[in-house]
């Protein structure tokens, strides 16, 4: 249970995700007493924050991620291209 939340106004957050580049961000939308934030843009869901920044400077950080993503997208279908890819066809 997460318990009380809190409405935050002005502070972009990342956290952990499963996938490359392993992190994702976002403006947080609440704050809960136990630590846990639900983001803009995903409703109902909530995770525990690894940074905090001011808008301006999450935004600019969180375009560089994607940027960073994008990379790795096309350098992994580059390799998917070699002949000898390594088992890089998943």
């Amino acid at each position: 249970m997460s318990g009380d939340r809190q409405e935050v106004i002005d502070v972009f957050a990342f956290w952990k995700y499963d996938c490359f580049p392993y992190i994702l961000g976002a403006k947080i939308k609440y704050l809960y007493s136990d630590g846990m934030i639900e983001p803009e843009g995903y409703p109902g869901f909530k995770f525990y924050p690894i940074a905090f920044f001011p808008p301006s400077e999450g935004e600019t950080i969180l375009k560089l991620v994607k940027k960073l993503e994008k990379e790795y997208k096309l350098e992994k279908e580059l390799l998917k291209k070699l002949p000898y890819n390594l088992g890089m066809n998943r």
